[in-house]
């Protein structure tokens, strides 16, 4: 099925930490690659398999939720102190019920290490699964009446608190999941899962105010004064061992038993094993296409000219006053010509586009039909196109006309190497949209182990830098042991230092109110550091630009307040948690949903 991206001109907002702020729907339908190497499922819930067509179906939802982010309107700020104006627009979109329920799934639980934002959202999939097969258990059902109640409360189809059909309609047109039925679908699909999950969070409910220790502990974070200094290990001064050729050939030759084993697991089509070996040693993976890039009509620029406006001439002299009135008068007639012929290219344009996106969806279907008996060439011809087919390229070289479309050729590069199913690429990856690339996978050269010759110079860097990450690891272990040993013996953190042979730095003292200056050399790593240790004791070494960084905490006051209780009294109340907050998740359902996961979930892949 096709998937399209359209452009809102409204503020991106920064908060969703899940959510891109620029998002594209991407979904398929059974006929897709269905799992992972080697047609595995990723996991089972309740003894159901779920294969990567299955999450994919899921995984939609957290890109149209951000779809639909980018649609919310943000009221006219200006005059607004910009960190008010985050926090509004934070409040705003924090508070949207479609956004908390991607937050919620997507952190509960959370295992599954995402390297980026085209990979798919395990955890998310996993949690709505179970809290499928949970709502089935607890009788819990959404019907149509109630997704048509709540379509119509959502803020991104609404104006002045009002539900807004053109702005449901302007959605439903957009080709956000595809065509209108696909969008509708996709919608309502999401919108059943968004209710289960609020009727179960609000059967199980829960509010949790924080115990006094916590009050107590939070409010001492926010007003103690800290004292803190730091000790620096650099690099600069350490000399590694260099490698020999014996450590050379070592590592090449244990990358290259690494790559056998994987070659030998692949050829018998089972799971590769965890020890990958480096790229470095290996050639570049190359694929081959046959594929068709589909051009979208562009939206015609607007009129940008102002209407006139017409003059006061009743002071005027006849002849002037007649003179300006036919100069109003063409004026007139020339921005209402331009208002009529942006009219016309605006409806010409929606009409190419209908057509365009219709002939993709047309292409785009047959490509995937179960019963297709066409070749690429031959369904791509039929529509009026002319099909390409490649050479083997790499990631780094692809086909000229690809040059300009990374996010393309990263689809062709993840596409599931053990399958020719087309592919439906929108492009580029952020709006506006251009067109649409479909693809079919003919021929993979999976990368070779490179000669030695050819590696060498690689792998002595490899190992001149990994000899200098020990050698300095050790460096700082053993300053630290020795730096505790002295405060222990009674002595200054800078004492202890300058016998572990470093120079000791102290700071002025900060809160997390007043923090330190910005010409504080590795401000931000001492204050985070300090604010989990006791004075008295030092930080594990931590990475820095110059080399390892200790950090020790010399002593924290907490001054006197009249306020002080007052103020903990606030504390308690702001940090009690309701089962209905639109910024948390209840510990409670939290606490549930992550046990009926352990319980029901059995992941496949890490």
């Amino acid at each position: 099925m096709l998937e399209t991206l359209r452009k809102h001109h409204y503020i991106l907002m920064l908060f969703v930490a899940v959510i891109v702020c620029v998002a594209f729907v991407f979904f398929g339908d059974a006929t897709h690659t269905r799992g992972g190497p080697g047609n595995q499922p990723l996991f089972r819930v309740e003894g159901k398999d779920y294969f990567q067509e299955d999450v994919r179906r899921i995984d939609v939802q957290e890109r149209l939720v951000g779809y639909l982010a980018n649609m919310l309107e943000v009221p006219d700020m200006q005059g607004v102190p910009e960190q008010m104006r985050m926090q509004l627009m934070m409040q705003m979109r924090g508070g949207d019920p479609l956004i908390q329920y991607i937050n919620s799934l997507s952190s509960v639980g959370a295992r599954f290490a995402r390297k980026s934002r085209e990979d798919l959202n395990l955890d998310l999939a996993m949690n709505v699964a179970v809290l499928r097969t949970e709502a089935k258990k607890l009788g819990v059902e959404v019907d149509r009446k109630d997704l048509v109640d709540f379509v119509q409360t959502l803020p991104v189809f609404q104006t002045n608190n009002q539900f807004d059909s053109q702005k449901y309609e302007s959605f439903l047109n957009s080709g956000a999941a595809g065509d209108r039925t696909n969008t509708e679908r996709e919608l309502y699909t999401m919108l059943r899962d968004v209710r289960t999950y609020q009727k179960i969070r609000d059967l199980i409910g829960g509010s949790f105010a924080p115990s006094k220790a916590e009050v107590d502990f939070q409010y001492a974070s926010q007003h103690e004064i800290t004292t803190a200094a730091s000790a620096l290990v650099e690099k600069a001064k350490l000399t590694p061992a260099a490698p020999t050729d014996a450590d050379i050939q070592k590592f090449y030759d244990d990358e290259k038993a690494k790559f056998e084993k994987t070659a030998a697991a692949l050829a018998a089509k089972q799971e590769p094993p965890a020890a990958a070996p480096d790229p470095m040693v290996l050639s570049d993976e190359k694929r081959a296409v046959r594929y068709l890039l589909i051009n979208m009509p562009q939206q015609p620029a607007p009129v940008t000219t102002p209407a006139p406006t017409a003059e006061d001439t009743s002071k005027l002299p006849e002849d002037q006053k007649k003179a300006k009135e036919e100069d109003f008068k063409k004026r007139m007639e020339e921005h209402t010509a331009a208002l009529a012929k942006r009219a016309g290219d605006m409806k010409a344009y929606e009409e190419a586009q209908k057509a365009a996106l219709t002939k993709a969806d047309l292409i785009s279907n047959a490509l995937v039909a179960e019963d297709r008996t066409q070749t690429f060439e031959e369904i791509v011809k039929a529509n009026g196109f002319e099909a390409k087919t490649s050479e083997p390229f790499t990631r780094a070289a692809p086909p000229e006309d690809l040059k300009a479309q990374p996010n393309v050729v990263n689809e062709i590069f993840t596409a599931d190497s053990s399958s020719s199913v087309a592919r439906t690429v929108p492009f580029p990856a952020s709006p506006p949209l251009q067109g649409y690339a479909l693809f079919e996978l003919i021929k993979v050269e999976a990368p070779a182990m490179l000669p030695l010759d050819q590696v060498k110079e690689k792998i002595t860097e490899k190992l001149k830098a990994t000899n200098l990450t020990t050698a300095l690891k050790t460096a700082a272990d053993t300053a630290r042991t020795k730096i505790l040993e002295g405060i222990k013996a009674g002595k200054s953190f800078a004492d202890a230092a300058k016998e572990a042979g470093l120079t000791a730095v102290e700071i002025p003292p900060f809160s997390s109110k007043k923090r330190p200056a910005t010409d504080v050399k590795h401000a931000l790593v001492i204050t985070s550091q300090a604010a989990t240790l006791n004075p008295g004791e030092v930080s594990e070494p931590q990475t820095v630009e110059e080399g390892l960084l200790l950090v020790g905490v010399i002593k924290k006051e907490l001054m006197k307040d009249p306020k002080m209780e007052e103020d903990k009294k606030s504390l308690a109340t702001s940090n009690t948690v309701s089962s209905d907050s639109p910024f948390s998740t209840s510990p409670l359902f939290e606490a549930w949903l992550n046990a009926r996961r352990t319980a029901a979930a059995e992941a496949k892949v890490e």
